[in-house]
């Protein structure tokens, strides 16, 4: 007998945090190397680097009052919202 199980996907959803930080708002950071020693290159060439190895740009955290489980619900909602299945 020859069964095959399958899925389908039908909807997909995420949460995008509203919280943006650019590379700009860790110029007044102090940065470590692996020895923990204070790295003596400028902030501004430091973040220059980074963002040419990695093309980062900016990042995104999550609100301070949302939870792992607040930011699952929200992908879910839009989740079921884009497949069009009514969540009853």
């Amino acid at each position: 007998m020859n069964e095959y199980l399958c899925s389908v996907i039908v909807g997909t959803g995420c949460y995008i945090p509203n919280v943006i930080v650019e590379n700009a708002d860790f110029l007044n950071n102090t940065f470590y190397d692996q020895a923990k020693a204070i790295i003596s290159t400028s902030n501004q060439e430091l973040i220059q680097t980074f963002n040419k190895i990695t093309n980062i740009e900016e990042r995104r955290y999550v609100e301070s009052n949302y939870v792992a489980s607040d930011i699952a619900y929200f992908a879910a909602q839009q989740c079921l919202e884009s497949s069009g299945i009514d969540p009853e």
